[in-house]
């Protein structure tokens, strides 16, 4: 869990790098890929997307540890695909289990609902869909909820 104190800088700083992207010059490049070395998978994130933003190489190894972090999953793989870069997804992160376990933690982590994220996920079910005349499953992650949070 983030604390509060972290918070107030993390947040900040993602609108900034995320800003970074419009501004102009030569230098602006070499401050994102400098971000990207940041251990925060958040703030990778959004250095990662400026630089892609501005038609700027990322390395698969950056996109891979993004994509590893629950918290990071779901919005790497919206953004590329907004961006039409979804082939820059590190397929082995791109699963459907794993997208919905990643929108599951962060569902779970906002303030007004858990506040954290949970400890364990399973895979309790799939569903079959049809999408676009292509046939697939949805999983449904459950989460196994912190013993911090207490019982329901």
């Amino acid at each position: 869990m983030i604390g509060d104190e972290y918070q107030t800088v993390r947040t900040p700083l993602e609108w900034l790098i995320d800003l970074l992207r419009y501004f102009p010059g030569e230098d602006v490049p070499s401050v994102l890929r400098e971000s990207l070395k940041l251990s925060d998978p958040l703030l990778k994130l959004f250095a990662a997307l400026s630089l892609l933003r501005r038609l700027e190489p990322v390395g698969a190894t950056d996109l891979e540890l993004i994509a590893a972090s629950h918290q990071t999953r779901q919005k790497q793989w919206n953004q590329l695909r907004e961006l039409q870069m979804e082939s820059l997804m590190p397929e082995r992160w791109s699963a459907p289990e794993l997208l919905a376990a990643s929108e599951l933690v962060n569902w779970a982590s906002h303030p007004m609902e858990l506040g954290v994220p949970p400890e364990e996920i399973e895979l309790m079910q799939k569903f079959p869909v049809e999408i676009d005349g292509r046939e697939g499953c949805v999983p449904l992650p459950i989460p196994r909820v912190p013993k911090a949070v207490g019982t329901w």
